[in-house]
């Protein structure tokens, strides 16, 4: 018997503690409504931030730089998520992060 398990990737990001005008960026997974977040270790300028897309506005080489980075770690997430599933393993928020 199946059992159906909600799974969500979202990149976000939050003001950054000094005042320099940036963002850092995070990842937030959320399985079954239990999140972790982790950092994508990108700080951006946030009126560039598209907030439905989770993207970078623009196509110079900059914005396309931090939304490769941003798709590598959704990437990254979305691999853990498939091998925990293969293995058979218990999945949670906290074990794809890990």
């Amino acid at each position: 018997m199946a059992v159906n398990q909600t799974f969500a990737v979202l990149p976000f990001v939050r003001n950054n503690r000094t005042n320099t005008g940036l963002s850092d960026v995070y990842i937030r997974i959320t399985v079954d409504g239990v999140r972790a977040e982790l950092s994508a270790k990108t700080s951006i300028v946030k009126r560039g931030w598209i907030p439905g897309k989770g993207r970078v506005k623009g196509t110079t080489e900059d914005a396309r730089r931090y939304n490769n980075r941003i798709k590598s770690y959704e990437d990254r997430v979305k691999d853990a998520y498939d091998n925990l599933l293969r293995k058979g393993s218990v999945i949670t928020a906290q074990a794809i992060k890990e």
